[in-house]
């Protein structure tokens, strides 16, 4: 049965309307939404994505890190598993298991800000414009998903987290909307 993703564009408009909607719903209300998201995404979309890779020539190592990759003079990665094992491959797909952890994120990591940065469980800690504790550093995406919900994860949100930040930033906001036709 294929996926039905209706449902979300009422959320994101919610999010869009009321910033603050996700964070102050109750924990059930939440609950509700992030089940879904998992049926729709892992019980939908995984089982589909599992067919397509029931390959004899993919080889699949869940909870397995990357610990080194290294281009050899031949092309070829060499890339050392957290499991002790060495492969030499042509490609290598990294998609699934990932935990939001800030203090990794480069770009905030050289330069001065990691001190500076509210965080919680791994997240940046966002105010009602996806804004940090920082005036003027904005996270999206999968940064914002503890406050702003499972929605942030698809791009499908890019539009609301703009209207968020623009309203907040406010004159530039003319220019982004006006180029988006995010009112259309």
């Amino acid at each position: 049965m294929p996926s039905d993703w209706s449902w979300v564009y009422p959320l994101i408009e919610n999010i869009r309307q009321d910033p603050s909607w996700y964070s102050h719903s109750s924990e059930a209300e939440k609950e509700t939404i992030n089940s879904r998201f998992i049926f729709e995404g892992r019980g939908q979309l995984e089982d589909w994505l599992l067919k397509k890779c029931d390959r004899k020539h993919i080889k699949k190592r869940p909870n397995t890190s990357l610990n080194q990759c290294q281009l050899m003079p031949n092309g070829k990665l060499k890339i050392a598993l957290s499991n002790g094992e060495t492969i030499y491959t042509d490609h290598v797909i990294l998609a699934t298991g990932y935990q939001v952890d800030i203090k990794k994120l480069s770009i905030i990591t050289s330069g001065n800000l990691v001190d500076q940065l509210a965080i919680s469980d791994g997240f940046p800690e966002l105010d009602t414009a996806l804004q940090s504790n920082i005036p003027g550093l904005y996270f999206t995406g999968i940064h914002a998903v503890k406050d702003f919900g499972p929605m942030f994860f698809f791009v499908a949100c890019a539009f609301a987290a703009a209207d968020i930040i623009g309203k907040k930033i406010g004159s530039m906001w003319f220019v982004v909307g006006k180029f988006l036709s995010l009112d259309s």
